[in-house]
């Protein structure tokens, strides 16, 4: 079970409470219209320490062949190529670092908003639609085995999903099983599903 705390807040409505995870990775704010769950990024140190060190490599390699930059085919492809990797390796780096994942659920919508200091990708799936949510895992491993590699970097699948229509919504990639149970009873309630 986990440790949650209710506090009272001087708020317009008196049924307005905030819900703190203080175990958990969740920001959990439910007031009397809405449910916001907040969820930081999936931390993988090794990854996060790794990436820098790399892209003072990608920065040595890049300046290099600026520097001698010729008219050949070959050089032009390989800093094309070489330039979408560092700034993959950059954005994958700040988005293990500042990135976090926002539900938002109100009485018509719920919301998945994946950002990074506030600028990101927001998804509105009508709550009428939304069917089957549950718990999946997803292996998060550093392992050739591992076929969600994007999970790795802390950007795959999450373990909460949702099927809307045909199609299949996922969040919540840093938590682990008991946390992600939780935050789905939550969602279950406020969506009434």
């Amino acid at each position: 079970m986990p440790k949650w705390e209710i506090k009272k807040k001087n708020y317009k409505n008196i049924t307005d409470k905030i819900i703190m995870l203080y175990n958990g990775k969740a920001k959990v704010v439910d007031t009397f219209d809405e449910l916001s769950i907040e969820i930081p990024t999936k931390k993988n140190w090794f990854i996060l320490i790794c990436v820098p060190i790399w892209l003072c490599f990608w920065f040595m390699g890049i300046t290099d062949t600026i520097a001698s930059f010729g008219v050949d085919a070959f050089s032009t492809i390989w800093l094309i190529g070489w330039t979408i990797g560092g700034f993959s390796a950059i954005y994958f780096l700040i988005w293990g670092l500042l990135g976090k994942e926002i539900i938002l659920i109100d009485y018509e919508y719920l919301t998945i908003e994946r950002s990074i200091l506030g600028v990101g990708i927001k998804k509105r799936l009508e709550i009428a639609e939304i069917q089957n949510i549950r718990y999946e895992f997803v292996d998060t491993s550093l392992s050739f085995e591992n076929r969600n590699s994007l999970s790795t970097i802390g950007m795959g699948t999450g373990p909460i999903r949702i099927d809307y229509g045909l199609k299949t919504y996922s969040f919540g990639l840093a938590v682990d099983e008991a946390e992600a149970s939780y935050l789905i009873e939550l969602i279950k309630k406020k969506t009434k599903k």
